[in-house]
């Protein structure tokens, strides 16, 4: 789990709670109006933004896919500072 700020076009950011990261994708826990259709910026700390795609929506949990698989470095680099080792 990781706290992050993720928008749509020129939406405002939101602070989004970030679960269960992969290299190819993550889960947001909620996010307010999300568009399906359209890219999503994710700011993770310490990161340049990052674009993914929403592909499925259940409930207030939100399924996305990095538009680029992350390196490894960077994967294990986010999962280092999420507290998760």
């Amino acid at each position: 789990m990781l706290l992050c700020e993720v928008r749509q076009g020129t939406r405002p950011w939101a602070r989004v709670r970030l679960e269960d990261i992969s290299p190819s994708g993550f889960r947001i826990a909620w996010m307010p109006s999300v568009d399906p259709e359209r890219p999503l910026r994710a700011r993770i700390p310490g990161l340049q933004v990052l674009t993914a795609h929403v592909r499925w929506q259940r409930g207030k949990a939100i399924g996305c896919e990095f538009a680029e698989t992350l390196h490894l470095a960077v994967f294990e680099h986010i999962v280092k500072e999420s507290g998760a080792l």
